[in-house]
């Protein structure tokens, strides 16, 4: 139900379905992602931040989800201004996860290495377009870059895959506009 509340924008009643289901059962990780999400979507990147770390703690940075919670709390820390703990998260990702793997490319771009073109290069399906264009767009917002960033805000609203978490983010974002 959580995350039918974020679908419709209802991130304050999303955040308490999924802490009632972590309540009831702490190990939830799919309850974990979507209170992260959740987190972003109302900009209160301190619970993002924390949640995202929590994630990492239970899983573990190997896990298929943990890419994603590093990825949300780079675009946190950048908002926070935490850069040291933002560049030492992302060269601890870097140095465990495959190279080879998705979204690997994204947390590449995220700590400089590369640049957003060879992200959309390497994003060789719609799906893994549309987190590439939401997380390179939330991380040049970090920025103030929101010129640069409103063509693939733009991409993922009318292209994106409506499935996914990004397109949510993407959708909560043009309506605080």
């Amino acid at each position: 139900r959580g995350y039918s509340y974020m679908n419709l924008g209802l991130t304050d009643d999303a955040i308490k379905d999924f802490s009632n289901a972590l309540r009831l059962d702490p190990g939830l990780i799919g309850a974990m992602n979507g209170r992260m999400f959740a987190y972003f979507m109302q900009a209160d990147y301190i619970a993002c931040d924390k949640q995202c770390m929590d994630i990492l703690a239970k899983v573990g940075i190997g896990d298929r989800c943990a890419p994603y919670a590093v990825i949300m709390a780079a675009i946190c820390r950048k908002q926070l201004r935490q850069l040291p703990e933002r560049i030492a998260l992302l060269n601890q990702a870097l140095q465990t996860l495959s190279n080879k793997a998705w979204p690997y490319p994204i947390i590449q771009y995220m700590n400089e290495q590369v640049i957003a073109e060879s992200v959309f290069q390497q994003a060789t399906d719609n799906d893994k377009m549309t987190e590439a264009k939401t997380y390179v767009a939330f991380d040049l917002l970090a920025d103030n870059k929101g010129a640069e960033a409103s063509p693939m805000i733009m991409w993922v609203k009318e292209h994106g895959n409506k499935t996914f978490n990004e397109y949510d983010l993407v959708s909560a974002l043009l309506l605080k506009l």
